[in-house]
């Protein structure tokens, strides 16, 4: 399934899986990679009711070279925030994202967090409170 986020927002209107694992291949679009980048986007993940308190998603922004995005563990654990770095990807390329209790795994890379309580899904959705530059594509698809 193909998700938008239009020009000058910074949510997508298509919310699919609300609750369960994420167990998901995440595609980042040509489309999504802009010039200077102040934060992190958010591809998918959980919050509990209080995102910056108790929250685990994947972050994405561009990198410098055209077409490459940073990715990222962005959590809020007991509400400290706690970013660890998951390297570089391409566009076009399926990224295997994977999040259930305590767990989660990145194109192989595994790791456990902090956060509790969370429960409720994220998905596709853009920097802070900065609306995008222009209209953005993923792919997103269960494994």
């Amino acid at each position: 399934m193909k998700q938008v986020i239009y020009k000058g927002l910074r949510i997508t209107f298509c919310k699919r899986f609300p609750f369960g694992a994420v167990n998901d291949i995440v595609t980042l679009d040509s489309s999504c990679w802009y010039e200077n980048p102040t934060g992190w986007s958010k591809l998918v993940g959980f919050t509990s009711l209080g995102i910056h308190r108790n929250s685990i998603r994947i972050g994405w922004r561009p990198d410098k070279v055209k077409d490459t995005f940073k990715l990222c563990i962005y959590e809020y654990a007991k509400g400290i925030r706690i970013i660890r770095d998951l390297g570089t990807v391409t566009a076009g390329v399926e990224n295997h994202i994977f999040i259930s209790k305590g767990k989660i795994e990145v194109n192989g890379l595994k790791f456990d967090y902090a956060a509790k309580g969370c429960f409720i899904r994220t998905n596709f959705y853009g920097e802070g409170a900065k609306p995008m530059p222009h209209k953005m594509f993923i792919k997103i698809k269960k494994q």
